[in-house]
């Protein structure tokens, strides 16, 4: 894995004690470097605030996952929309399926798409209602399509209660 420096989130190998463009140190010890990209998500950089939600998904980041919601609620930008939603996808909080129902109806069609998928990691019985009222509320028939198509992948898998 890389490491982000959380002042110019130049990327670092890992090991990496200070940051090669800076020379700021990189704390990867859990709760401050998390905070730090926490943070980032409020960045005025699109690129920044995808990039925190990139490696706050591979952390699978539980702390971040109110933040990231958060972060939902108020951006405009289809990348970071995008990035925000695939985060709680890997992170796999049901606490995240509410605001990405939401996505799934009324956002831009990628962040739809990746909602829909986001919203199949996840699982569950409120999952699959869910996807339900994607299936019946979309305009795109793309995203009605994969939604039944991830109703059909959880009922297989037996991801369902």
């Amino acid at each position: 894995m890389v490491i982000f420096c959380t002042s110019c989130w130049m990327v670092n190998a890992s090991g990496s004690v200070v940051c090669v463009r800076c020379g700021s140190k990189l704390e990867t010890d859990g709760v401050d470097y998390i905070s730090k990209l926490i943070r980032a998500l409020g960045h005025r950089e699109p690129d920044t605030v995808q990039r925190a939600c990139w490696v706050l998904g591979e952390l699978k980041s539980r702390i971040a996952v109110m933040p990231l919601i958060s972060m939902l609620r108020v951006s405009r930008d289809p990348g970071a929309l995008e990035a925000g939603v695939e985060a709680l996808g890997k992170i796999g909080d049901e606490e995240a399926l509410e605001i990405l129902a939401a996505m799934a109806l009324l956002s831009y069609l990628p962040v739809r798409l990746r909602a829909v998928e986001a919203i199949r990691n996840i699982g569950g019985d409120r999952a699959i209602q869910i996807l339900e009222e994607v299936m019946k509320g979309n305009t795109s028939p793309l995203v009605a399509a994969r939604a039944e198509e991830a109703i059909r992948e959880l009922q297989q898998e037996g991801r369902v209660r």
